[in-house]
């Protein structure tokens, strides 16, 4: 904390105000035999002293004047520092020896007096008598700047304590404040504007123009700005005659201009809070440690209302977001995992009013304490790993005491990397799972089917790599169908490079057809009847390639034996019709040869003739 500097100084600065040399004389040897390291300035009149007292900081630590002197009296040259504010002790040293002067001296505020004597023996207390009048007065003044500064912060923590008051009435009220206790004529309380380029006038009290009140200041180049930028506090006391220092109190005829930051710890620097006089104030350096105090105060209850007023709109967007939400939604304040929102449709899902919820623990909605503490371990781990937002399924509880299955997304709000809140969505997903589940048994239900196919199927995209295979592709290849998918049909079948010139895929890639053709696979010496289909997308696109291959080289063995039995038996037919045919032909030659012989006469030469004919047939 800064402290004044109560310690007594040297060489100690006396202003003497004496119209008799001799007693100025006196004065100065005393001093001198005592030991006290002095330095003395002497005016005969009080008049010639006033241009001196004016100047601050003083030149001088204390006052002593003679009660009688021509023109201006001691007294009332006191009463003049007094009045102004001069932090300097008054000693009146008088020789009328009246007790009434030494009151009427006392009650003007002067700090002590000496009566002189004629043996001049008063001289003698000097060299111990002043340095403790400089170290008292110094002491009281410090003690009555901590009194007023202990009250002011009293009655500011009042102010703060009490949450009623908004914020507008703490920037009415605290400059009030600090005008009262702190003895300034000026106070403000300024923010950094969102620009971060300018300060609000958010509360002003004194003698400066109330119409600053809300109007919005450059940071550069001013006293005040240079706190808020910097964050350390500011004192300047001679901004008049500092053309380079702006003030927006400068109408005010504004001299001294003290400035501290007001912080927070979540948002760093907020704004500052000023004290502004008229006079050179080169002693206002005492009062930071109290104002800072109360910047920090401020800081504080800023950073509070400003949460509060973020959780507040945050329950008014998250109420008027979740009302017409079918899914409950959940506020749960962290760390003690209890319900501190939730949104009318609680009451479809879980059975229970939102009321009822309110304040309830979160370990209600789960079936046992198990299912409680699996989620609660799937949380911790989210949010060790820093996620914003993870979705589960759980199995949660009714109020009737049933149970359904449930998807829960959260989502968390931190404040100072700690989570003080947990939003939830919980959504029943009871049908969704009966879909699931037969959308499942469909699923096995085709794979059992596509895979108790004995031809290979495949599908495969345009550029023919394979998408979907059934078990008979994986039998004939040899392969896992992971080791399937992603491959292009031309080389995991032919071992090529790039597809068959006369690949039926390839034409229903091109022309949207279907097509089949009969293909040899060299390697395994087998014949495939290999057919492709396109399969379009919504939009009328080709997405896939439906392509089959049946193995037909027992079918193609079979045709090749039959067309053999076919051709020997057409063979067969085609002998026996010429053997019957040709057998006709010699009957009719044997018949008609035997009738000429009867004609003939046996043994002639014709007759003869005609038997080798008959005979030949």
């Amino acid at each position: 904390m800064v402290t004044r500097n109560n310690s007594i100084p040297s060489p100690l600065r006396i202003l003497l105000v004496e119209d008799s040399e001799h007693d100025v004389t006196a004065f100065t040897r005393t001093l001198e035999k005592g030991g006290l390291a002095v330095e003395i300035t002497h005016y005969l009149r009080a008049e010639e002293a006033l241009e001196s007292l004016a100047l601050l900081p003083p030149s001088y630590d204390l006052v002593v004047a003679d009660y009688k002197l021509p023109g201006i009296t001691g007294l009332e040259l006191c009463r003049w520092v007094i009045d102004r504010d001069i932090q300097l002790p008054c000693i009146i040293v008088t020789g009328a020896g009246a007790e009434h002067i030494a009151v009427k001296a006392l009650k003007a505020g002067v700090f002590d007096y000496l009566i002189k004597d004629y043996q001049q023996n008063y001289l003698k207390v000097l060299p111990l008598l002043l340095p403790e009048v400089v170290k008292k007065y110094r002491q009281q003044q410090t003690s009555l700047i901590f009194e007023r500064e202990r009250q002011a912060v009293a009655a500011i923590s009042e102010l703060f304590l009490d949450h009623d008051n908004g914020l507008d009435m703490l920037y009415e009220k605290l400059p009030k404040i600090m005008t009262s206790e702190f003895a300034f004529p000026i106070a403000t309380v300024l923010l950094l504007a969102d620009n971060q380029k300018e300060m609000l006038v958010k509360g002003i009290n004194g003698i400066a123009d109330q119409d600053l009140l809300g109007q919005r200041l450059a940071l550069e180049g001013s006293s005040c700005g240079a706190t808020i930028v910097s964050g350390r506090a500011t004192l300047h006391t001679d901004i008049v005659a500092n053309p380079d220092l702006h003030c927006f109190l400068s109408e005010s005829g504004i001299e001294t201009c003290l400035s501290v930051p007001i912080n927070s710890k979540k948002s760093g620097i907020l704004g500052a809070l000023t004290l502004g006089d008229t006079k050179n104030r080169y002693d206002a350096e005492i009062h930071i440690p109290a104002l800072q105090v109360i910047a920090n105060h401020l800081g504080q209850e800023l950073e509070r209302k400003n949460t509060e007023d973020a959780l507040q709109k945050e329950k008014d967007f998250l109420e008027k977001l979740t009302n017409s939400l079918g899914e409950a939604v959940f506020s749960i304040k962290m760390p003690e995992r209890v319900v501190e929102f939730v949104n009318p449709a609680v009451e479809t899902v879980f059975g229970y009013t939102p009321e009822e919820c309110l304040n309830m623990a979160t370990s209600m909605f789960y079936p046992n304490q198990e299912g409680f503490l699996e989620f609660g371990e799937k949380v911790r781990q989210a949010i060790a790993q820093e996620q914003e937002i993870f979705t589960t399924e759980q199995r949660l509880r009714h109020k009737n005491g049933g149970f359904f299955p449930a998807e829960i997304t959260t989502t968390f709000f931190r404040r100072e990397r700690e989570v003080v809140r947990v939003i939830s969505i919980v959504r029943d997903i009871s049908e969704r799972k009966l879909v699931e589940n037969k959308l499942r048994q469909s699923k096995e239900e085709w794979e059992r089917t596509f895979n108790s196919f004995i031809d290979i199927v495949t599908l495969q995209n345009p550029d023919l790599s394979i998408v979907k295979a059934n078990q008979a592709a994986a039998t004939t290849l040899d392969l896992p169908l992971d080791k399937i998918l992603g491959q292009h049909c031309y080389e995991l079948f032919l071992g090529l490079e790039e597809p068959c010139r006369d690949c039926p895929l390839l034409e229903t890639r091109d022309n949207f057809k279907p097509y089949s053709r009969e293909m040899g696979h060299e390697k395994s010496g087998k014949t495939f009847l290999v057919s492709a289909a396109p399969v379009f997308d919504e939009k009328g696109k080709l997405a896939y390639i439906a392509h089959v291959a049946r193995d037909i080289s027992e079918r193609k063995k079979l045709e090749a034996q039959l067309y053999q039995s076919q051709k020997m038996q057409s063979i067969g037919n085609l002998a026996g019709g010429i053997a019957h045919d040709f057998n006709n032909i010699l009957t009719v030659i044997g018949m008609h040869s035997e009738v000429a012989q009867m004609e003939l006469e046996e043994g002639s030469d014709l007759w003869i003739d005609v038997e080798e004919i008959r005979k030949a047939g």
